[in-house]
Formats: C-alpha cells, sequence, structure tokens
C-alpha cells in the first residue's frame, strides 16, 4: 500500500507538462516531507496550470541539476521549503550560468540559512536561524509589475501566523516589494511559539527582487505555505503575487495562455425599472451587459429596450426566475419541483423568450442558484452549455457544499465540469459575502445607507472587477436591478464611468458571458504543449480542440514589462502558432 506522500508525488510527476525551451522548470525534491509535496500540489502547480504556463517539473532527488537544463528554460522555480539546503555546487553553479545568460529565477524556499555559503554567496542575503511568524503583509509604496494589482500600502491579512524567514542583512541591489508586519500583536504570538526571537516591531522582507547578470531573480520569504486553505488559500489576494514574480522574472521574450482580461456587467433580478434607461447607460459607456431577467414582471418598452441591446451585441439576457419566489424548477428554500411541473415551466419560458423575439443564451444564470436536477435537461433542450455558480441540483441554497471545483477548489473564482452532467460547466469569478454586489449596503434602497455612497459604490465597483483579473479570472461587475433603482441617472453614469476608467490599464476586453463560456471550455479542452524561442520569434504548439478564438499572452521588455495578447484562432486536433 503506498502512503499518501507517494501518492502525492505521483500526481505531481503525472502532471501535464510542456516541452521546449520557452518553458519553465519546476523544481522539487520528493525526498522533502508531505507537508512540502502538498505545496507543491495544491499551492503551486494548479495555479501555473490556471495562467497557462508552460511549465516541466525536475525531481532533484534523482541528480543534481544540469546547467543544460537551466538554459533551456526561461525561469527556474524554486517550488517549496527545505530544498536549497540540499543543493549541490552542481545545482549552484547552473543556477548562476543560467542567470547569467538571462535565465530567471524564483525561490520560494526561504529558509537561506541552512543553504550552503556558495548560494548565499550568489543571493547576497544573510538570514537568522529562527524564523518570524506573521499573519499580515503590506505592499509596497513604490510601484512594481508584481504588485500592479494593488494599492499603493495595501495591506492583507491571512487565518493564522506563518513563517516569515528573517532575512537580517540584504545587499543593496534588492528591492523589497511586499513585507511582513510584526507588530505588537504578531509579536506576542510569535514569541509563545518561537522562544528565540528577539526581534523589534517593524515590518521585514517578504517578497524581494533584483537583477543579477542578465536575469532576475524574486526571493520569497514568507512561506508559500500562504497557498494552502489552512492559511490563506488561492483566490484570497496573493495568486497575482506568485504570478507576478513568475512573469516578471522570466526571460523575455515569453508566452503563455492566460485568460484575456474579460469584463462583463452582470445584473440580477431585473423587472424592468426605469424602462432599462440604466442598461442602456452601461452599454453607451462601453460595458457587455448580462441582465437576468423575471420573465412574469418584465414587461413592455422594457423588453424592446433588451431585444435591441441584444441585436446590438451590447447586452445577453438570460432567465433568472419566473419573479422573485417562483424559481423555474425548484420551491424557493424548499426542493425541486416535479419533474412535469419544471418542463412546464420551462416551455413557459421557451414561448415568453420566443414572442419577444429575445435569443436564449447558453449561460444559465438561476436565481438564488437553486436548481432542480431535472432542469439540466430542459437547459439543454434550450441549447444550454454553462452555468452560473456552484449549487449543486437539488440542493437548498442553505443545504449548498463546496465541491471542490477546479483549479483550486474555491466556490468563489472556479470552472469545471458539473458533477451530475459533463456535458455542463459551471464557472463563477466573484468574491465572497456581501461584496459580491458592488452596491450592497452602498445604496438607500431598503434603508442600507442613509445617502448614496458614490465614492464607496465606485471604489469597489472597481476593486470587484479587479479582483477576479488579478486571481487570472474574467472581471465581474455584480449587482442587482432594485439596488440600480435608487440611483439617479446621472450618478449611475458617473459611477459607471469613473469605474471604466480605473480599470483601463488592465486592458480590459468586454464580453459578453456566452464569448467568456466559450474561452473557458476552450482553454479546459486544449493546452499549450510546447514553446520554444529564437531569439525574438516565437513557436508554440497547442493540443486538444476550441470553440472559439485563443489569444496567447506575450511578455516582453525589462523593468517596463508590457502583455499584449495575440490572437491564436480556434483550432481542432492541434494547431501551432508563431509570432
Amino acid at each position: 500500500m503506498k502512503s499518501y506522500k507517494e501518492l502525492i508525488v505521483e500526481e505531481i510527476t503525472n502532471t501535464p507538462q510542456a516541452k521546449g525551451n520557452g518553458k519553465l522548470l519546476v523544481l522539487m525534491d520528493s525526498r522533502a516531507s508531505f507537508s512540502e509535496m502538498l505545496v507543491v500540489r495544491k499551492g503551486v502547480l494548479p495555479l501555473l496550470a490556471h495562467y497557462g504556463v508552460p511549465f516541466a517539473i525536475r525531481d532533484l532527488a534523482g541528480a543534481p541539476l544540469q546547467t543544460s537544463e537551466v538554459l533551456n528554460s526561461r525561469c527556474v522555480i524554486i517550488a517549496h521549503e527545505r530544498m536549497v539546503r540540499a543543493f549541490s555546487k552542481g545545482t549552484i553553479e547552473a543556477l548562476k550560468v543560467g542567470l547569467a545568460h538571462g535565465t530567471g529565477l524564483v525561490n520560494l524556499d526561504g529558509d537561506l540559512y541552512h543553504a550552503s555559503s556558495e548560494l548565499k554567496e550568489l543571493l547576497g542575503i544573510s538570514l537568522q536561524e529562527a524564523p518570524l511568524l506573521t499573519d499580515s503583509l503590506q505592499f509596497s509604496q513604490k510601484p512594481h509589475f508584481i504588485i500592479r494589482f494593488k494599492e499603493p500600502g495595501q495591506r492583507l491579512s491571512w487565518k493564522r501566523p506563518l513563517t516569515l524567514y528573517w532575512a537580517e542583512e540584504m545587499e543593496d541591489d534588492w528591492q523589497v516589494v511586499a513585507s511582513g508586519i510584526m507588530g505588537k500583536e504578531q509579536l506576542i504570538v510569535a514569541r509563545h511559539l518561537i522562544p528565540e526571537i528577539a526581534v523589534v516591531p517593524g515590518q521585514y522582507p517578504a517578497i524581494a527582487v533584483k537583477n543579477e547578470e542578465k536575469g532576475k531573480i524574486v526571493q520569497w520569504f514568507l512561506s508559500p505555505r500562504i497557498f494552502l486553505p489552512d492559511f490563506l488559500g488561492h483566490c484570497k489576494g496573493m495568486d497575482d503575487i506568485l504570478a507576478g514574480s513568475i512573469i516578471w522574472a522570466t526571460k523575455k521574450p515569453f508566452i503563455y495562455n492566460s485568460f484575456p482580461p474579460f469584463v462583463v456587467f452582470r445584473i440580477d433580478d431585473v423587472s424592468g425599472a426605469k424602462g432599462l434607461r440604466w442598461l442602456q447607460t452601461a452599454a453607451e459607456v462601453g460595458f457587455k451587459c448580462a441582465p437576468s431577467i423575471f420573465i412574469d414582471r418584465i414587461k413592455g418598452d422594457s423588453l424592446k429596450v433588451a431585444r435591441k441591446l441584444q441585436e446590438e451585441g451590447k447586452a445577453e439576457v438570460s432567465c433568472h426566475a419566473s419573479s422573485y419566489y417562483e424559481l423555474m424548477g425548484f420551491k424557493f428554500g424548499y426542493g425541486p419541483h416535479k419533474k412535469e411541473a419544471v418542463a412546464a415551466r420551462y416551455e413557459k419560458m421557451r414561448k415568453f423568450f420566443a414572442q419577444n423575439r429575445l435569443r436564449i443564451p447558453k449561460t444559465w444564470n438561476p436565481h438564488w442558484g437553486e436548481i432542480a436536477l431535472d432542469e439540466l435537461s430542459e437547459m439543454k433542450k434550450l441549447g444550454a452549455r454553462y452555468i452560473l455558480g456552484h449549487f449543486l441540483p437539488d440542493d437548498a441554497k442553505h443545504g449548498r457544499l463546496n465541491w471542490n471545483p477546479k483549479p483550486y477548489g474555491s466556490v468563489e473564482c472556479f470552472y469545471d465540469y458539473s458533477p451530475n452532467d459533463p456535458e455542463i460547466i459551471r464557472f463563477a469569478s466573484m468574491k465572497a459575502g456581501a461584496e459580491q454586489d458592488f452596491l450592497e449596503g452602498l445604496t438607500v434602497f431598503a434603508g442600507h445607507s442613509d445617502r448614496n455612497q458614490i465614492d464607496a459604490i465606485i471604489r469597489r465597483g472597481t476593486e470587484q472587477i479587479t479582483w477576479g483579473l488579478s486571481c487570472g479570472f474574467h472581471g465581474q461587475l455584480l449587482t442587482h436591478e432594485q439596488k440600480i433603482a435608487v440611483i439617479s441617472d446621472e450618478d449611475w453614469e458617473m459611477i459607471l464611468r469613473a469605474i471604466k476608467e480605473n480599470i483601463e490599464k488592465f486592458n480590459p476586453k468586454f464580453a459578453l458571458l456566452d464569448q467568456i463560456a466559450a474561452y473557458i471550455e476552450s482553454r479546459m479542452s486544449s493546452r499549450l504543449k510546447s514553446v520554444n524561442v529564437e531569439e525574438s520569434e516565437l513557436l508554440a504548439e497547442f493540443e486538444g480542440n476550441t470553440l472559439c478564438d485563443m489569444y496567447l499572452t506575450r511578455a516582453d521588455g525589462d523593468e517596463e514589462i508590457s502583455l499584449d495578447f495575440i490572437t491564436v484562432g480556434k483550432f481542432k486536433n492541434d494547431a501551432t502558432f508563431s509570432a
């Protein structure tokens, strides 16, 4: 019988990998503990796959790293702690030669105290033996590509104290982009858990960067266990930092298969308030809109507006429910309707869309998230392939489960095949709790506030979109019509224009949900299997099939990193692309 560690090492080594000199090289050492292997399996590799980064895995348990392996890669990632202490002189020399030739290095093993003198000399860092512990970071006030999604000086906290290796001295060419906070509260905990700690309150390097020869180094002193849910997990504020570390350090040019910065404006509970002037305004500002309607509530001129915007490709109208408490296949809060009742409700909905000359989209947005299992077949009859949200069929909202969808097991940001029907894909990109709705608590609706807090609304709307993009998913601006209805037309336009202006720096691609969903499915059914670089020319090979045009992200530049999206096109049974 194999141990859990042996099984997880098998999972790691069986991970689909890429070939060619345009890939990254991920270093691991299977002689390390189960915990370190868990970090690689659950923390590092899913992020690389989600961002579409071409990589190969090298287990140092077999043999030291060779210089040729490093020179045949764009970047080397040391993927877990307690690895550098076992580095041979040959491995260190290979990294040194690679840096001299422009190969990048991202080191997630901050335990440099136990590293050899050769590695310490290469990095120009000395550490205290006793680590620190912190539950908070502060990002630098000084802009840097790695922290481009963060506000200057922004802070981030997590559930429980985490190892922060204590960098006592660093050469002057290091730039700290994130610092661990060691305040009074952190020191009390740290001194209890590690008695040898004797440190004054302050901030200590957590992530630092430097140029070395022609290459770049990113050194993490914060433990990569931050990506396990015991501490923080994915899609909680650090994914963009690791992805940014890799993109910044990697030798340019570099191409990877990330999601484009799609942005959609999703509006639930639509009944036709203000004759949908608010929807027209959103379209005029430049947003692609996804209004989800109550078919028993919306009437007359509002339907004409919705139809016109749909015909112009500016909106995609879906059925949310019959009305607020009348769902399509589920008795609100109780359980599924009988199969015959579900079929009748869907026939009613089909006729409604046909009579009002509205196209039924492929992406379903069920009100309250509650759906009946029998709805899946009815949805498919009408051409549906995608469902927003993670609630499983026949489950009431209060009984919902986290079925650990890919890529991370998060139910806020995910895409995966439905557990009940692999012909349907579920997906989402949103923040948790009340922050899912960018107007929640910030308007006079239902007495939530004594005024409409315009500045706070703009700030939260911007953060909502930026959150999805920073996690490598699409950006979604989400609210409910009843909260829009209490905002004046003038303020509404100002809000949307301000949010749009705030996200322009991320080069958003405004898209409808069906377009985003098709891209998600295409990413799930294809992968970048080989990348080769000759000077500035790149040759990429894909395997699989796609439903829509695909994009490659090309990173260029030294200190000023530029990201360009290159259209690959739609393909079937593999494809080769050059740029």
